[in-house]
C-alpha cells in the first residue's frame, strides 16, 4: 500500500523528517492532527522530504522545541510563517535563547510550558522533562496518543538520567540519540574542548551509552520501534550504530535515522 495511503487511515505514525547536527524534525500524527518536534530544516527541505513519504504538513496543529540550537531551530520562523495556525510550545529559557540568538517569536502564538509540564494538542498529549543539556531550559518529549501509543523523542540528552529510564520503558516506539563512537570520537580531529563538551554529561550520548539503555529495559520489552536518532557526521557511521543494535531486530524493529534525508513513515500500534 502506498505510504500517501496509510496516512490516511485513523492511526499514528511517525517519521524522521531529519535527524543530526545539520538538522533535526520529527513527525508525530494521530488521526487528522499532527506535531513536529523541533524544526531544524528549512521550510523548502521540509515541503520536499514531506512530499517524498506523503506528509501532509496541512494537518500540523503544534510544534514543540527542545532547546534553542539552531540544528533544532533554524527552521522555526518560515515554518510558523506559512502554517498561521501552528502553535509553538517551548520553555521559557528556550524562549530567552531563541530570540537572544536566532529570531523574534509572536508572543500570541508562543506558549511558554514548565520543563515538566503536560500539552493536550487534540487526541495527542505531550509531556515535557528535564534533560542535562548545555543551554538555558532543555526538554525531552514523550508523546501519547488517543490510540494508546507512547512514543519518546530523546536526542541530545547529555547522559541517562532515572527519569528518562522510566519514560523509555513506557514507550512503544522511540527516537533515541546514538550520538558517537567512542573510539571514533577519542581518535577523531574535534579539539580538546569540543571532545569534552560532547562526552561531559551535557552533550551527547554514545552508541554504548543508548545501547546500555536499551538492553536494561524490563523484559519482555513494550518498545516495538527503535530509531536511532541524531548521528554524528565526523564519530560515528550508520553501519556502526546498525551492527551494535542488530540483537535487538530479534524483538523489534531498528532504525538508524538519516542525517541526509527524510526517514520512512512508521505506523505504531499499541502492543
Amino acid at each position: 500500500m502506498e505510504t500517501s495511503s496509510l496516512l490516511a487511515e485513523a492511526s499514528t505514525y511517525i517519521c524522521s523528517i531529519a535527524s543530526g547536527s545539520n538538522g533535526n524534525a520529527y513527525w508525530i500524527q494521530c488521526q487528522d492532527t499532527a506535531i513536529l518536534i523541533d524544526c531544524g530544516i528549512g521550510y523548502r527541505e521540509m515541503v520536499k522530504r514531506a512530499k517524498m513519504v506523503g506528509i501532509d504538513l496541512k494537518l500540523l496543529s503544534a510544534i514543540f522545541i527542545s532547546h534553542e540550537h539552531s540544528d533544532h531551530v533554524r527552521g522555526l520562523k518560515v515554518l510558523a510563517n506559512h502554517h498561521k495556525h501552528m502553535q509553538c510550545y517551548m520553555t521559557g529559557g528556550t524562549a530567552k535563547g531563541v530570540r537572544e540568538y536566532y529570531m523574534p517569536l509572536d508572543g500570541a502564538r508562543v506558549h511558554l510550558m514548565p520543563s515538566e509540564g503536560l500539552v493536550t494538542v487534540g487526541p495527542i498529549e505531550v509531556t515535557s522533562f528535564a534533560k542535562p543539556h548545555d543551554v538555558k531550559e532543555p526538554v525531552s518529549f514523550t508523546v501519547r496518543t488517543v490510540d494508546g501509543v507512547t512514543i519518546g523523542v530523546y536526542t541530545d540528552i547529555g547522559r541517562p538520567t532515572e527519569r528518562l529510564v522510566r519514560e523509555l520503558e513506557q514507550c512503544d516506539a522511540v527516537f533515541l540519540e546514538s550520538n558517537y563512537d567512542i573510539e571514533m570520537l577519542r581518535k577523531g580531529s574535534y579539539p580538546a574542548y569540543l571532545k569534552n563538551r560532547i562526552t561531559g554529561g551535557e552533550g551527547h550520548i554514545s552508541n554504548k551509552e543508548a545501547f546500555d539503555l536499551v538492553s536494561n529495559l524490563p523484559k519482555p520489552c513494550k518498545m516495538q520501534t527503535l530509531i536511532l536518532s541524531h548521528l554524528s557526521g565526523e564519530n560515528n557511521k550508520p553501519q556502526i550504530v546498525r551492527e551494535l543494535f542488530e540483537p535487538f531486530e530479534e524483538h523489534m524493529k531498528v532504525y538508524t535515522a538519516s542525517r541526509n534525508g527524510v526517514g520512512v513513515v512508521i505506523k505504531v500500534e499499541k502492543k
